[in-house]
């Protein structure tokens, strides 16, 4: 489990860092917090919860809307100076890889569980 966090955690960091500075007036810091925070709530709850009992496509949509809302919330409160296109182009850029993401994760060990099944 420690892998799986670690590989999302780096590569969530690396995207969302990266564009939230290029598209805004966020800190260094203030992206690395922001970034860690929604790889971590994302982890525990579209990973941990949802991909074992749904299909990848509706994971990954859960975690495009939950990026979406988290995005917008910091912009909104942090004063950055993101607009709607910028917020939607990080958005779909971190929905890509939580699609190759989870496709990995399936690959790669995570229990599924079919007693409790969402669709």
């Amino acid at each position: 489990m420690t892998k799986r966090i670690l590989i999302k955690t780096v590569w969530s960091c690396l995207i969302l860092v990266g564009l939230f500075m290029l598209t805004s007036n966020a800190s260094f810091f203030a992206s690395l917090l922001s970034a860690l925070g929604l790889a971590a709530f994302s982890f525990l709850l579209v990973d941990l919860f949802v991909l074992p009992r749904a299909t990848n496509a509706l994971a990954t949509m859960i975690d495009a809307v939950l990026a979406y809302l988290f995005i917008w919330a910091l912009a909104a409160n942090n004063g950055w100076s993101m607009t709607l296109p910028e917020v939607l182009t990080i958005t779909l850029v971190l929905t890509v890889f939580e699609y190759f993401y989870h496709d990995w994760l399936i690959k790669n060990g995570i229990q599924r569980d079919r007693q409790m099944k969402v669709e």
